[in-house]
């Protein structure tokens, strides 16, 4: 059983939110882009944050973090670490999220801190 599962007593959709870091955002457009899936997946879902398709802020609760793109700065380091402490599943896609990619090169090693 999931802490979602316990805290309600009934299964929910996890909720899930998608972080865009330095990159070309090439890696969360390709995920459009699969449309027949994609439209089962997000009834699966709670949407919580996608900048992509909202200007809202991203919420403080989330179960599922996807992140794209690299960590060059020192606020973008902040926020993957307040992800991580957020979420059960953090997912990174794309070069750029896992290895830091073509941003990640230029900026040093911030993401070592």
């Amino acid at each position: 059983m999931s802490e979602i599962e316990r805290v309600t007593d009934e299964p929910c959709a996890p909720r899930v939110v998608f972080i865009g870091l330095a990159s070309c955002f090439g890696c969360q457009i390709n995920i459009t882009n699969i449309e027949k899936h994609l439209l089962q997946v997000l009834g699966q879902i709670e949407l919580g944050y996608w900048q992509l398709t909202s200007s809202e802020p991203m919420p403080d609760a989330f179960d599922v973090a996807v992140i794209e793109g690299a960590v060059t700065t020192e606020e973008a380091a902040e926020t993957v670490r307040r992800a991580r402490e957020r979420a059960g599943c953090v997912i990174a896609i794309g070069a750029c999220a896992a290895t830091g990619g073509i941003p990640g090169m230029a900026a040093g090693d911030i993401a070592g801190h």
